[in-house]
């Protein structure tokens, strides 16, 4: 299967959100009930992990519409120290079976306007 590229931007200094909503062929949700997801974000493939977010910790699956939730914090952002990255999101079922929903670069845009 090819993994879907998805580019994420995340201004430094405010708190992020990003939405995935997981469908079946027929365009309903995907039930992600027993699922559990993670991402690592990473400045190189194999590079050491800058970000790392999993179900309570940054992930948040609302299984009967299919919906991933990822966020990070305004500390966490400001924390960031790179400007391009990668990442990807992976899904585990109840049963063990590994899916990667989607992938890309990691784009952190600097702050203009101090608090």
């Amino acid at each position: 299967m090819i993994v879907p590229q998805v580019d994420l931007y995340i201004q430094r200094g405010e708190t992020w959100t990003h939405n995935i909503y997981v469908k079946q062929s027929d365009g309903s949700p995907f039930s992600l009930s027993g699922y559990t997801a993670k991402v690592s974000m990473r400045i190189v493939v194999g590079g050491p992990i800058q970000v790392s977010l999993a179900v309570g910790t940054g992930i948040t699956i609302t299984a009967g519409s299919g919906l991933i939730s990822m966020a990070l914090t305004k500390i966490q952002t400001i924390a960031l120290a790179f400007e391009r990255g990668k990442y990807d999101l992976l899904i585990t079922s109840a049963g063990g079976v590994t899916t990667y929903l989607i992938r890309g670069d990691v784009y952190v845009t600097p702050r203009i306007t101090e608090e």
